[in-house]
């Protein structure tokens, strides 16, 4: 009889086995696919956050925004601030293999090779020849960089930067593993010969379906890592709010997507929704060599109403901006050009050969569709001009912003670093990856040079003011608002760090269990 019972009970076991419970995941809506995993690469917000969730550089920002020593165990600075010699740590690569400062020298002439295209490669400037060895002036031996044995990185730069620990934490600034991307070029493409060196590494990638992130078990401080990863689904921003009611998302809205414009009042009026501004400027590019006249550039300017497309379209708390720096970051609110001035913006187009046609392009989202709309009926009514939409997903978009092939382009800018010149800058080469509206002006790149030879804060501070003063008078680009974060948080999900720019970091987040 006790036979009996004894196979019965191993027959139960067997039959009914007890499922080990899963790991913690937090949940998040990325929207689309990401245009890449490469750091040096990364354009978007969500490529960035990504890349600092896979990626880490000399140094990393903390949660008290001020940037704390990573990969870096020491770091001695020149007195004439122009040379930095950093002292890496005992740091490993997800696969294992030791993170060398030679790695970093790889990846940085990795991102400056003429061929490589990257949105932020022109931050690297600042290195010693940098720019000359992205122009092929120089080889890549000159660039002011070098490895002394696996430890020891010295970087000299072109002139003292007051931020260049915080700077460094922008991810073209990541080291790259060498050993890897020599033999597999396109090893960040797939999740299978991915190697990263962040607090987490991507384990699963189903393209245009999700993105599993998970905790990397070779991160030097993983033990500070409490979150077991990230399930990143990709659907639009109305089931997105609708999985986030079920209790199915842990984080819905910005930065990573943007909740229905339409939802907004309802999610305010019940307390839902959390609304943080940050240092970020969403403007209209314009390909200058399609609009050459200042005039007409300036008059699509004064015939937009801001006040209107941020109180009535947005909905969302944006700012109404009058210049491409936030205020935050200027010394005083200065406005640089008229908003809603119809009258104005006829004056100025008078004169000037009107254009045909325009189109306006896009990267398609329901906000982005709303706002471009409210645009092209204002600028019908104001100037009787017809402009085309083009709304394109976002691989297609950059791709045709970076060859210049378009008319005008909604774009945006939310800061690396809390500077105005990390605004400014965007626009000082027509080759820059950043600037991609073909304008170049000799004056304003002479005043964005003397700002880094200015060691008087005030002085560096004007000279970047007259810089702005001469980009909004030639008008290649047209500043819309500036942003406010708006978004859903679980209380469940604690420890996220959103910073000023508008950046998330999930090093910090927990957790919690579910009350039941």
């Amino acid at each position: 009889m006790r036979f009996i019972l004894f196979f019965l009970l191993i027959v139960s076991a067997c039959q009914n086995p007890k499922k080990p419970s899963e790991p913690p995941y937090a949940k998040m809506n990325l929207v689309s696919d990401p245009s890449t995993l490469d750091p040096a690469a990364a354009r978007s917000l969500n490529d960035l956050t990504l890349a600092r969730m896979f990626f880490e550089g000399l140094t990393r920002m903390g949660p008290e925004a001020e940037p704390q020593l990573a990969l870096a165990r020491s770091v001695e600075i020149s007195a004439d601030l122009k040379t930095y010699t950093f002292e890496l740590g005992e740091m490993f690569w997800s696969n294992g293999q030791q993170i060398k400062a030679s790695d970093f020298v790889y990846g940085y002439r990795r991102a400056l090779a003429p061929s490589f295209n990257g949105s932020y490669v022109s931050s690297l400037y600042c290195i010693k020849n940098g720019r000359q060895v992205k122009e092929g002036a120089l080889s890549q031996e000159a660039l002011g960089i070098q490895a002394i044995g696996d430890k020891t990185l010295v970087i000299h730069l072109e002139y003292p930067i007051p931020y260049f620990l915080k700077l460094l934490t922008i991810p073209v600034f990541f080291p790259i593993c060498e050993e890897v991307d020599q033999k597999v070029p396109r090893w960040m493409q797939k999740t299978e010969t991915f190697v990263c060196n962040g607090p987490f590494y991507p384990k699963k990638w189903e393209h245009a379906s999700s993105l599993l992130a998970t905790k990397n078990p070779h991160y030097w401080d993983v033990k500070n890592v409490e979150l077991e990863g990230i399930e990143f689904l990709m659907v639009t921003g109305e089931t997105e709010l609708k999985l986030y009611e079920k209790k199915q998302l842990h984080w819905a809205g910005s930065p990573l997507s943007t909740l229905p414009v339409d939802a907004l009042k309802d999610l305010k009026e019940k307390g839902a929704l959390h609304a943080r501004p940050i240092l970020g400027t969403c403007f209209i590019r314009i390909n200058t060599e399609r609009l050459p006249d200042p005039l007409m550039r300036r008059s699509l300017s004064s015939a937009i109403s801001r006040q209107e497309l941020t109180a009535h379209v947005l909905a969302g708390a944006q700012i109404p901006a009058s210049g491409l720096v936030p205020p935050a970051l200027c010394r005083e609110k200065k406005v640089h050009f008229s908003d809603g001035a119809i009258e104005e913006a006829r004056a100025l187009m008078q004169g000037t050969t009107s254009p045909n046609k325009l189109t306006l392009t896009y990267v398609a989202n329901e906000r982005n569709h709303h706002l471009t709309q409210a645009l092209q009926e204002q600028w019908r009514g104001s100037l009787g001009i017809e402009v085309a939409l083009e709304g394109l997903e976002p691989k297609i978009y950059y791709d045709r912003i970076g060859r210049q092939d378009y008319d005008l382009a909604l774009g945006s800018w939310t800061a690396e670093v809390e500077d105005p010149i990390n605004f400014l800058e965007l626009f000082k080469h027509k080759t820059s990856g950043t600037n991609n509206t073909l304008w170049e002006n000799i004056a304003y790149r002479d005043l964005l040079g003397a700002s880094f030879q200015s060691l008087d804060p005030t002085e560096r501070l004007k000279l970047l003011e007259q810089s702005e003063e001469i980009l909004m008078k030639e008008m290649p680009i047209i500043p819309l608002y500036h942003y406010t974060l708006l978004y859903l948080q679980d209380d469940q999900l604690e420890g996220v760090v959103i910073s000023s720019l508008g950046v998330l970091d999930f090093k910090w987040a927990k957790l919690h269990a579910e009350e039941k």
